[in-house]
C-alpha cells in the first residue's frame, strides 16, 4: 500500500518564521566534526570492495533497512528492493547517524535545551541545536562521480519523505537522465527501486573521529519503477541543510552553526531558506562569515574555505584553511596531523591551544582535562551527584566518571570524547525516573570498549564497570 503523507504544517510554519531558526555555538571539537563530515564525503568516490552475493531482501521503510545494515545483516553485493520510497537528489551529510544510538542520544539530549515551544514548534537553545546536528540532521547535494569508468549520481531514497533519515543511493547516468527532470520538477519521485549494495572504504579523515557502528554502504540502483503521486503526498517531503560560520557577536570570533528546512516540491522554498540563512541570519543578525556549505553543484557561498566543491575536487587552499582554523580554539597537534595528511606538510603557524583546565565538581573535588571533554564529564558527575538514586550506584558511577576524567588527559582525544559522551548518556539514563537497561548497558559497553583500547590506563575503568553492572541489574531489573 502506498504511503500517504499529510501536509507537515509544523515544519512549514517553522520555515516561514525566521525567528525560529537558532544557531549553535560550537567548540573547537564541534567545528572539527562539521569539517569532518564535509571531508568524509570524499569516500563516496572510492572504489567498491567486493563481497559475496547475498540473498535478496525487500524493504518498505527507512528503519528496516538501516536496522539490517547497522546489525550487519546486509553486506556489500547484496541485491535489495526498496518499495514505496521517494528518491530525492539530496544526500545525508552523515548517512545512518540518525538511526544510531549516538544519534538518538544526541537528539534526546537536545530536549534538555529547549528554549520554548511556540505554536507546537520546539525552539532549541544553542547547545540543543548542536545536539540535533550531531543527531544526524543535515543534507548535501553532490555532483556526479566516476566509479569504474561509469558516471553515477549520489542521492537518497526515503520512505517517509525526510531526506536525512533515508538511505544513500547512486543512480547510473542512464537512470539519472531518465528521471532527473521529474525529480527536479516535483521535488522527488515515488518508486520501487532495485539495486546492489556497495561498500565504501574506511574514512580517510579518521584522525578527527567519527560516528561509529554504521557500515558505509550505499545502493547502486539498476532498476526504477516509478509510481504516480499527487501534490498532497509530496507535502511530506523536506530536506535539512546546515552551515557553520564564524562570528564575533560574543566578543571574539567563535564557530557557530545553523540549519534550516526546505520543501523540495516547492521551488521557492530552497531559495528562501538559503537567502534567509545567509543574509538575514548569518550576516544580518551576527555579522558572520560562512565557512562550510552544502551544495557541490552550485556555489552558494563562494568564499567558504570548506565548501564541498573545494573538498571534493581537492582544491582546499592551505593558507585559507590555516587562517580560518586559527580563528577557532583547537588542538595544535590535531591540525598539524590534518595538514600533513591533506597538504603533505605540517603547519607553519601555531594554532590557539586548547589547554587542559581544572573544573570543580559539586562535591568539592576537581577534574582536569580538555575543556570540552571536562565540561561534559562535569555535567555527568553533577547529574549523578545531585540525584537521589541508590547510594551504591551513585558512588560507583561517580567513581567511574572521575576515572574517565583522569584517563582523558593521557589518551587520544577521540577515545576520550567517546567515553565522555557515553558517561553522559549513562548519567542521564540511570538518574531518570524510569531507567532502561538497554540504554545504560549500551553506554557501559561503549565505555568498556574504549577502556580496552587504552591498555593499562583503562584497567581501573574496566574494574569499576564490572562492579557497576550487577548493581544496576539488581536495582532496575
Amino acid at each position: 500500500m502506498r504511503r500517504r503523507f499529510k501536509s507537515n504544517k509544523k515544519v512549514e510554519a517553522a520555515i516561514k518564521k525566521s525567528d525560529k531558526h537558532l544557531i549553535s555555538n560550537m567548540s573547537g571539537s564541534d567545528i572539527i566534526n562539521i569539517i569532518k563530515y564535509q571531508l568524509e564525503t570524499v569516500n563516496y568516490i572510492q572504489p567498491t570492495k567486493v563481497g559475496r552475493k547475498k540473498q535478496d531482501h525487500n524493504y518498505y521503510d527507512n528503519k528496516g533497512i538501516w536496522e539490517d545494515v547497522i546489525l550487519e545483516s546486509l553486506r556489500a553485493n547484496t541485491t535489495i528492493s526498496l518499495n514505496n520510497f521517494f528518491i530525492i537528489e539530496w544526500f545525508p551529510r552523515s548517512p545512518g547517524l540518525y538511526h544510531t544510538a549516538e544519534g538518538y542520544y544526541s537528539r534526546r539530549e537536545a530536549k534538555s535545551f529547549v528554549r520554548s515551544i511556540e505554536d507546537g514548534i520546539t525552539i532549541y537553545k544553542p547547545h540543543g541545536k548542536s545536539c540535533m546536528l550531531d543527531g544526524g540532521i543535515g543534507n548535501i547535494r553532490l555532483r556526479p562521480k566516476v566509479i569504474d569508468s561509469e558516471e553515477i549520481w549520489f542521492m537518497t531514497a526515503t520512505s517517509n519523505g525526510v531526506c536525512h533519515e533515508g538511505f544513500p543511493i547512486a543512480l547510473p547516468k542512464h537512470l539519472y537522465n531518465k528521471f532527473i527532470n521529474e525529480i527536479a520538477d516535483q521535488g522527488a519521485i515515488l518508486c520501487n527501486l532495485v539495486g546492489e549494495l556497495k561498500f565504501i572504504p574506511t574514512p580517510i579523515i579518521s584522525i578527527y573521529g567519527s560516528y561509529t557502528g554504521v557500515p558505509q554502504l550505499y545502493l547502486l540502483v539498476n532498476d526504477i519503477k516509478p509510481k504516480t503521486t499527487n501534490d498532497e503526498e509530496r507535502k511530506g517531503l523536506y530536506v535539512s541543510i546546515a552551515v557553520s560560520f564564524l562570528s564575533k557577536f560574543e566578543g571574539r570570533n567563535k564557530a557557530h552553526a545553523s540549519y534550516v528546512y526546505f520543501f523540495p516540491n516547492k521551488k521557492e522554498s530552497f531559495k528562501q531558506a538559503v537567502e534567509w540563512m545567509e543574509d538575514t541570519y548569518v550576516k544580518g543578525y551576527y555579522h558572520g562569515t560562512i565557512i562550510t556549505d552544502f551544495d557541490e553543484q552550485m556555489y552558494r557561498f563562494k568564499n567558504a574555505p570548506f565548501s564541498l566543491n573545494k573538498i571534493m575536487n581537492g582544491k582546499l587552499d592551505e593558507k585559507e584553511v590555516i587562517e580560518t582554523l586559527e580563528e577557532i580554539d583547537m588542538d595544535v597537534e590535531s591540525f598539524d596531523q590534518f595538514l600533513k595528511k591533506y597538504f603533505s606538510k605540517g603547519s607553519s603557524k601555531r594554532f590557539i591551544m586548547v589547554n587542559n583546565v581544572a573544573i570543580t565538581l559539586n562535591d568539592g573535588s576537581s577534574i582536569t582535562g580538555n575543556i570540552n571533554i571536562a565540561s561534559i564529564i562535569k555535567d555527568s558527575f553533577n547529574t549523578i551527584h545531585e540525584s537521589d538514586i541508590d547510594h551504591e550506584i551513585k558512588s560507583k558511577a561517580e567513581e567511574l566518571t572521575k576515572q574517565i576524567s583522569e584517563a582523558s588527559t593521557k589518551i587520544d582525544d577521540e577515545i576520550a570524547a567517546t567515553m565522555s559522551r557515553d558517561v553522559k548518556s549513562l548519567s542521564d539514563e540511570i538518574t531518570s525516573s524510569n531507567p532502561r537497561n538497554k540504554w545504560y548497558n549500551l553506554s557501559l559497553e561503549g565505555i568498556k570498549e574504549a577502556a580496552e583500547k587504552i591498555g593499562e590506563i583503562g584497567k581501573p575503568i574496566l574494574e569499576t564497570v564490572s562492579l557497576l553492572v550487577p548493581i544496576l541489574e539488581d536495582a532496575f531489573i
